[in-house]
């Protein structure tokens, strides 16, 4: 019992260490949710996921190449569509990083049928032809299963990438009712592999020389042409991988890419903004305590409004340029003011910017300026989609670009996505103007 008191001390020091280390753990969370970094750059609250545990590298990569007949035509020749199935084969981090790979002829109905071919790229070039592409059941193709399968691959560090045409396989009668009861499918199919992870979808539209059958959904049958044809290559893993191994300078540099789109889930991230000292209408001074507040501000006194710019910071996320310079993905919330004009500066240096700005926006209004601005960017789905779609595809030569009932299957994806995510917008920016 001599030993009590000396017990008693060294128990409450411990106690009182451990209560220490939470205070340091609770002070460092809380440390985050500050709007203004340490160099004095507002962050504006983003929505884009963030890994549950990190992954740094692609371990494996699933290339599934559909080969119905339908798909044929693409093999005809040394054409778009082989020099890109070799470069995603060969993809130089994939060589680099010594990546496992596995490529997959995939076609069938509702039994989905998938012919190994190997893992090595050579020997996947040399099957990229008609008599390479003759196995399993060329007559028939089920889209919904394809997906369900390079979905369920897509997990941890492996990504899985699928090659097809995007063209659901339907019956004659009553095919607009059959397309929206494949798509319910596939958005239940994406629903169902959203809930279980962080998976992003890449969509990349591209175009290719076809000579071969083309079998028109609408009438059945089968047409010869000789033509430029689209095709689709639809990668999914995890987020932080995709943007990562298939950044935007990547994909532009595939043969034949006309669009691209991504499907991603969203949480809170941020995306570094500051008003720009420059006045385009009227004028204003900067609140340097706290950025958001924009004081003495005037219209212009000629009548023509007040209009300002902002820098922003979008490298963090995945989205193309074409995206961030689309007017009509923004909005403005709670005011008169709209989005006119958005500029790439990334090659451009903003002396009073506190941070690497990759976009300079500029909002304005004819009305009293004065008052609270939030200028949104929503999660948009890309116009090119809805124009790549068509429900009839009976006269198809000459048709280079359309792809029967795509809209019908994006739109599905995309209602997944929204679903994942309610509806969440990409990020916000927000201003209080004062005279």
């Amino acid at each position: 019992m001599k030993h009590a008191p000396f017990l008693l001390i060294n128990l409450i020091r411990l106690i009182l260490l451990f209560a220490a280390g939470g205070s340091i753990l609770f002070s460092c969370s809380n440390s985050e949710n500050h709007s203004l970094n340490e160099s004095g750059m507002l962050e504006s609250t983003s929505k884009i996921e963030e890994k549950e545990a990190h992954v740094e590298k692609i371990e494996k990569a699933i290339i599934y190449l559909e080969n119905s007949q339908s798909m044929f035509g693409y093999i005809s020749d040394y054409t778009n569509y082989v020099d890109v199935v070799s470069e995603l084969a060969n993809k130089s981090e994939f060589v680099a990083e010594k990546t496992l790979r596995d490529f997959y002829f995939i076609n069938g109905a509702n039994n989905i049928i998938t012919t190994k071919i190997g893992n090595d790229p050579v020997a996947l070039k040399n099957k990229l032809n008609e008599v390479g592409f003759t196995c399993g059941d060329i007559t028939k193709s089920n889209l919904n299963e394809m997906f369900h399968l390079a979905l369920d691959k897509a997990k941890k560090d492996t990504v899985s990438i699928l090659v097809t045409d995007a063209i659901y396989d339907l019956e004659r009668d009553d095919q607009l009712k059959q397309l929206k009861l494949e798509v319910d499918q596939t958005k239940s199919k994406f629903i169902d592999e959203l809930e279980k992870g962080n998976v992003q979808t890449l969509v990349i539209k591209l175009s290719s020389k076809f000579r071969g059958y083309y079998f028109p959904v609408a009438d059945g049958g089968k047409t010869l042409i000789d033509q430029i044809r689209p095709f689709y290559v639809f990668i999914f893993g995890e987020s932080e991988l995709l943007n990562k191994y298939f950044k935007n300078e990547y994909i532009e540099g595939l043969s034949g890419l006309q669009n691209t789109a991504r499907f991603l889930k969203l949480s809170d991230s941020q995306v570094p903004y500051h008003p720009s000292g420059s006045t385009i209408l009227g004028s204003f001074k900067i609140d340097y305590h706290d950025i958001t507040k924009l004081k003495e501000v005037k219209s212009d006194r000629n009548g023509e409004g007040f209009s300002f710019s902002f820098a922003v910071d979008f490298s963090k996320l995945p989205f193309s340029d074409s995206y961030y310079t689309d007017t009509t993905n923004y909005q403005c919330l709670n005011s008169s003011f709209e989005v006119r004009e958005i500029k790439n500066v990334a090659d451009k240096k903003l002396h009073e910017i506190p941070f690497k700005p990759t976009h300079l926006i500029t909002v304005g209004t004819r009305k009293n300026p004065t008052g609270s601005l939030e200028i949104i960017l929503n999660n948009s789905l890309p116009p090119w989609i809805n124009e790549t779609g068509e429900t009839n595809d009976k006269v198809i030569k000459g048709d280079t670009s359309k792809t029967y009932g795509f809209e019908f299957l994006m739109n599905g994806i995309n209602e997944a996505y929204q679903f994942e995510n309610n509806n969440s917008v990409v990020t916000r920016f927000s201003f209080q103007l004062t005279n």
